[in-house]
């Protein structure tokens, strides 16, 4: 279940990118 671990990363990753703008 590594896509599992890569989507949450993906999204995590997405979040940090939202909160710097």
């Amino acid at each position: 279940m590594v896509e599992k671990e890569r989507l949450d990363v993906m999204i995590f990753r997405q979040g940090l990118t939202e909160s710097r703008e």
